[in-house]
């Protein structure tokens, strides 16, 4: 991601329009990734969910672009 150039034709996302994309990242900590993109001003779309089916826990959050991102941290372990 880059910020708005005009000058070689990249313009910010508007606020006002929904975006066609989104981000998936892996993170190694998922509550304190969520807990720290709160904190600096993003909105909640889904709080950490454990999410069993998958192995992963997840949350969602949107940035002030909506821009939607859901991170994931893979927290299976094997067992001794």
């Amino acid at each position: 991601m880059l910020d708005e150039n005009p000058k070689f034709g990249l313009k910010a996302p508007d606020t006002d329009k929904p975006n066609t994309i989104w981000f998936n990242i892996s993170v190694l900590d998922i509550k304190e990734t969520f807990s720290k993109a709160i904190n600096a001003g993003r909105t909640e779309v889904q709080s950490v969910t454990e999410m069993p089916d998958y192995g992963v826990p997840n949350a969602t959050f949107s940035d002030a672009f909506g821009y939607l991102w859901m991170a994931a941290s893979n927290t299976q372990r094997s067992e001794s």
